[in-house]
């Protein structure tokens, strides 16, 4: 008999231990900073193609510049010369890209400061920043230094996805675990947000690299025109969608989750360019606000994925 009352007892027991074990393993999960609520980001592939695809577009800048047709000349040899190869050597593209910048920027000075209207890339990292469970005092840090970076006097040629966006992410985001990792709250939290900066430049399909750049800049001020009102089309405007995500992206390279997205908002390059080209109402075109609500709503899950790389 207390054979069979042990058999039955053993179930209950099972499930006690159970749930227990799921109790210890979402207690251990909280104290890295880990819930529910992240999960693994959508791997994305990088195909030569695509690369071919998006330097076509810069050449197509090169070749409708201002600059000495020598100098034009030069570029474009040495940007088809690096993307015949197979497969493309990505540091040596970075470097011929980083040249064309330097070129391109110096001919028009405006063309290389894009950068959303205020207060986009301020609130999208406060926002994320608010979803991670941060205090008051390190949101608003995060508030206040998030669009630092586009004055630091580089063209922001390095705001880019092929030339150094991603690599910059990567060592501001170790700073800033660096500094917390000393008690340095105020530079821990300040480089999150410089962090933030880059990704959030990702959100943009016309920063994967410098194409075109005509509509670059105002489709930004689209953006940040209809951030917290819809002034151009019905609905809600764009800040709802970054403060929509109910979960974030697990990162543990911040490089290669910053390239994830670039690829991502750059599927919609295409489109939107040819919206604006030809569309004298682009801004209320249906797929231009479903693409950008898109990206938003991503950009949120990979700042907020930052949020918890740096704070892990």
């Amino acid at each position: 008999m207390n054979g069979k009352a042990g058999m039955r007892i053993s179930p209950l027991l099972l499930a006690v231990m159970l749930v227990s074990a799921v109790v210890v393993s979402v207690a251990s999960a909280g104290s890295a900073h880990y819930d529910a609520r992240g999960v693994e980001a959508p791997s994305i592939t990088v195909t030569d193609d695509s690369i071919r695809d998006a330097v076509e577009g810069v050449i197509k800048e090169i070749q409708e510049s201002s600059m000495d047709p020598k100098e034009k000349k030069e570029l474009i040899d040495d940007l088809r010369a690096v993307i015949s190869e197979s497969p493309i050597s990505m540091d040596r593209l970075e470097k011929s890209l980083l040249n064309v910048g330097r070129s391109l920027f110096s001919q028009d000075h405006s063309i290389g400061i894009m950068q959303y209207g205020v207060p986009v890339h301020q609130e999208m990292a406060q926002i994320a920043g608010q979803k991670m469970g941060l205090g008051s005092a390190e949101c608003a840090e995060l508030l206040d230094h998030a669009d630092d970076p586009d004055g630091w006097g580089t063209f922001c040629i390095d705001h880019y996805a092929l030339t150094g966006a991603p690599g910059e992410a990567e060592r501001l985001a170790n700073a800033a675990r660096a500094k917390l990792s000393v008690d340095d709250w105020h530079g821990g939290f300040s480089f999150l947000a410089y962090a933030m900066h880059f990704m959030t430049d990702m959100t943009v399909p016309y920063h994967y690299v410098y194409e075109g750049l005509l509509y670059h800049e105002p489709y930004e001020y689209y953006v940040a025109d209809n951030w917290g009102t819809a002034k151009d089309f019905g609905g809600s405007g764009f800040r709802s969608d970054a403060t929509s995500p109910t979960y974030y992206y697990v990162i543990t390279d911040v490089s290669d989750a910053t390239m994830d997205l670039a690829e991502y908002s750059h599927q919609y390059l295409s489109y939107i360019n040819n919206q604006m080209a030809h569309n004298p109402d682009w801004e209320e075109d249906a797929s231009v606000i479903a693409y950008t609500r898109n990206c938003i709503r991503e950009g949120t899950k990979y700042n907020w994925g930052l949020a918890d790389y740096v704070t892990r």
